[in-house]
């Protein structure tokens, strides 16, 4: 008993936890399928709880953040079919316990609070997480626990796509790190421009917002295209590829806990 089932619903991937007793004990991730309906979802997650020998009795609720507001519904109803309860959703009247700085809190993507509440619970403040996903997302929060806000930059993949899409002499590529900063042929030069470049466009913006911060700040590195970089991550101090669902968990748990308690 006591498993949580946490869902975040990205523009490129879904990320789906499973929790028990605070710890994580197993995720997967699909690709996000803007077409997949209420009844198809529910196959999937059906799909993650027999591979896992997991029963849905096990489950005392589940939690959902989505950065694709036409998926949103879909899930709720699927988990709804699928555990027999309706999951808590991210988004108005959820508590973060965030003390937010932005100018326009509402036009903060979910996933970005979550990775803020996440990164706290790992380390101290003043801190910096860097989300390597569709977008290039850096977050800061401030010595005193303020979310400041960030930077949003092209995501490494669609960086790369866009790249190939314009070029009419350019072929798509694998990402990986190149033998050479310097390329030999197209090939390998489109491998270093790509990896270097966005490399350093992750070290140069965490040096600034450093800078910033007027002291030295704990960087958290997360996202799917993080593995990218696996021989290159020792300017992170932290990496958690799973920080959003941790995230979700520790959210859920807030709030079920503010329920119970009125």
């Amino acid at each position: 008993m006591n498993k949580i089932f946490c869902v975040d619903i990205g523009n490129s991937t879904i990320a789906i936890g499973i929790f028990e007793n605070n710890e994580l004990l197993t995720s997967f991730r699909f690709a996000t399928n803007k077409e997949f309906l209420a009844t198809e979802y529910q196959l999937m997650i059906n799909s993650v709880l027999q591979n896992k020998e997991i029963l849905k009795s096990d489950f005392d609720g589940a939690i959902i953040s989505s950065t694709v507001p036409s998926l949103l519904n879909n899930f709720e109803l699927a988990i709804n079919d699928v555990f027999g309860f309706s999951p808590m959703v991210v988004g108005p009247g959820i508590k973060t316990g965030l003390n937010i700085k932005y100018e326009n809190p509402k036009e903060i993507g979910p996933d970005r609070i979550l990775h803020a509440i996440a990164g706290l619970n790992i380390a101290s403040a003043p801190l910096i997480i860097v989300d390597l996903g569709t977008g290039l997302v850096f977050d800061v929060i401030d010595s005193e626990e303020n979310y400041l806000g960030g930077a949003i930059a092209p995501g490494v993949s669609v960086a790369a796509e866009a790249l190939f899409n314009k070029g009419s002499m350019l072929n798509s590529i694998n990402i990986q790190k190149p033998e050479s900063v310097i390329g030999k042929n197209t090939r390998s030069a489109l491998e270093s421009g790509i990896y270097f470049g966005s490399l350093e466009l992750i070290k140069g913006i965490t040096e600034k917002m450093k800078g910033d911060l007027k002291g030295k700040a704990t960087v958290i590195g997360t996202g799917g295209d993080i593995s990218i970089f696996k021989d290159d991550l020792n300017f992170f101090d932290y990496v958690e590829p799973d920080l959003n669902l941790y995230g979700l968990h520790l959210l859920y748990l807030a709030n079920a806990k503010d329920k119970n308690d009125k």
